[in-house]
C-alpha cells in the first residue's frame, strides 16, 4: 500500500498474491530486525535466520 491510510481502508482480508520478484533475505533480515516487538514479524526474522523451530513455537 502506498501509505497508512490505504492500508487501514484495506483491512485484513484474506486474498491470493503472486510474488513477481523475490527480495534479498539479507536486506530483509536487517529491516525486520528493528521491528521484533510483534509476534509475527520475530517469527519472520527467526525463519530468515534458519531457526524454523523456534519459529514455528511462535505460532
Amino acid at each position: 500500500m502506498a501509505n497508512q491510510h490505504e492500508m487501514n481502508s484495506w483491512g485484513a482480508r484474506q486474498e491470493t498474491i503472486e510474488v513477481l520478484k523475490w527480495g534479498d533475505p539479507q536486506e530483509s533480515l536487517q529491516f525486520l530486525h528493528r521491528h521484533q516487538d510483534y509476534k509475527h514479524i520475530r517469527r519472520m526474522v527467526l525463519e530468515l535466520e534458519g531457526r524454523h523451530r523456534e519459529a514455528a513455537a511462535l505460532r
